[in-house]
């Protein structure tokens, strides 16, 4: 099936496989290395959804807030492995040395401190050498909530998951980054699962 009969079902489906218009605050301009923001997600999620239509079974839906929160992080995580890990050294992509990793992470990510810049390209490395798909859903659902630790640990960015913060749990076995973060483990198994299959 080629692209323009994939776009021709989306759109008979209702469906909106634009980026994210969410809160989630980062332009284009902002981010060196940026790319089209259709990612390995994107393009796994349309397939389950032609199969679902075919198979007349319930597809995923891509309009929901956290759905569509989930693959702008897939793409940004997928942008940064681009922009930070490798470089174009005479029209041939090479990795990055750590020292070319830091500084290219510091041009791109300036609101990441300092000390979370290690935790950080090991998240990159380990999204590199785990493609997006529904056998490594587990490893994103921890690589999208350490993403979001990392990179917005106050929500400012993503302020749709201050609900998930604020709501009431455990309190007395967990810190409250640890209640947070098994919080947004939840969540992003939910909807990987639903993404993903």
């Amino acid at each position: 099936m080629n692209a323009q009969a994939i776009g021709s079902l989306a759109h008979a489906g209702g469906l909106q496989v634009g980026s994210y218009k969410g809160p989630l605050k980062e332009s284009a301009a902002a981010s060196p290395g940026s790319r089209d923001p259709v990612s390995g997600l994107h393009s796994l999620v349309i397939r389950r959804i032609i199969s679902a239509v075919a198979a007349k079974r319930r597809r995923p839906s891509l309009t929901t807030p956290c759905n569509q929160l989930a693959l702008a992080l897939v793409s940004r995580i997928e942008d940064r492995i681009d922009a930070v890990l490798q470089v174009n050294r005479d029209g041939i992509v090479v990795k990055c040395s750590q020292r070319e990793a830091r500084n290219r992470l510091r041009e791109i990510e300036p609101g990441v401190p300092e000390k979370e810049h290690p935790r950080f390209l090991k998240l990159l490395r380990e999204a590199r050498g785990h493609p997006i798909s529904a056998n490594n859903r587990s490893t994103w659902n921890h690589l999208l909530t350490e993403f979001i630790l990392i990179t917005d640990p106050t929500l400012e960015r993503t302020p749709e998951l201050k609900k998930v913060k604020s709501a009431k749990g455990r309190k007395y076995l967990m810190t409250d980054e640890a209640r947070f973060r098994s919080k947004l483990l939840n969540l992003f198994n939910k909807v990987l699962k639903n993404l993903l299959g």
